[in-house]
């Protein structure tokens, strides 16, 4: 599988949306990040000639400012997260940590903890797939992501991913005892831990969130159903950040659809019944 380093400034494309029953409107996407050339017009006789519906081309490396990245919980730390160019899987847990994420076929697995089998069961993926354990950047199908080591609170290694998929950038934070902030003031959404035990305690967690200021945040690794490890409850964490979110069972999150203020959200894990 070819995996080369790549510049992360992907284009947007204008699009055209079909509006029913009277008439056609249009939009343009704006500037962000920039595009090849400016926003144009289109009389109403171009309107007409577009195929219906207007699927607008994508430039190599760019994306559909409209078409949603999926986020999946699937318990613990680990998420699917699905795009148009293939599936990521975060550290998978394993069949006895209280949590059924099945057997998952991804492109991509990251593992924040190689030497923590309950963050690194890689034996429930299936499929043609690359592990990415190391920091490092890392161009796999479309899919960029970049692995920055940082400090366990025991002085073990961590791993924080970002991965870019479809024009969304999602951190997901692994178990760090620190932090790269200067990293991650660019992520969309964050993946954090609320839950102590070896990482961040819900107060460290919210003062996290605030810190990153991504669009939106999404806790993980928190007592929750039959969870084997000793971890706190997540109603600690929303207590801490005044949230009252009701968990959904995924998330679809696209470049335009994103909030503009930061927004906890919460994702049903899949639980041992």
């Amino acid at each position: 599988m070819r995996c080369t380093a790549r510049n992360r400034s992907p284009w947007s494309l204008p699009v055209l949306l079909p509006c029913r029953p009277l008439v056609r409107v249009f939009a343009v996407a704006k500037s962000y990040p920039p595009w090849p050339g400016p926003a144009r017009s289109f009389t109403a006789s171009e309107i007409a000639q577009l195929p219906d519906p207007y699927v607008p081309p994508i430039a190599p490396g760019g994306y559909d400012r409209f078409v949603p990245v999926e986020i999946t919980y699937l318990g613990r730390n680990c998420f699917r997260l699905k795009g148009r160019d293939g599936t990521v899987i975060t550290d998978p847990c394993p069949p006895d940590s209280g949590f059924v994420i099945g057997k998952q076929t991804a492109n991509i697995v990251t593992v924040s903890r190689r030497d923590d089998p309950g963050y690194s069961y890689t034996e429930a993926i299936s499929g043609d797939h690359m592990v990415l354990d190391a920091p490092g950047e890392y161009d796999i199908g479309g899919i960029l992501v970049t692995g920055i080591a940082t400090k366990r609170s025991d002085g073990a290694r961590n791993i924080v991913f970002i991965c870019e998929i479809d024009g969304i950038r999602i951190g997901h934070l692994g178990l760090p005892g620190t932090i790269a902030f200067e990293e991650l003031k660019d992520v969309d959404v964050l993946l954090l831990p609320v839950g102590g035990g070896n990482s961040l305690t819900p107060n460290q967690a919210a003062d996290t969130m605030t810190r990153i200021e991504a669009r939106i945040a999404i806790p993980m690794n928190y007592k929750v159903g039959g969870e084997t490890l000793d971890l706190g409850p997540l109603e600690s964490f929303l207590k801490e950040t005044g949230s009252k979110a009701e968990p959904q069972p995924r998330l679809n999150v696209s470049r335009s659809g994103l909030p503009s203020d930061l927004t906890v959200m919460l994702l049903e894990p899949k639980l041992v019944n």
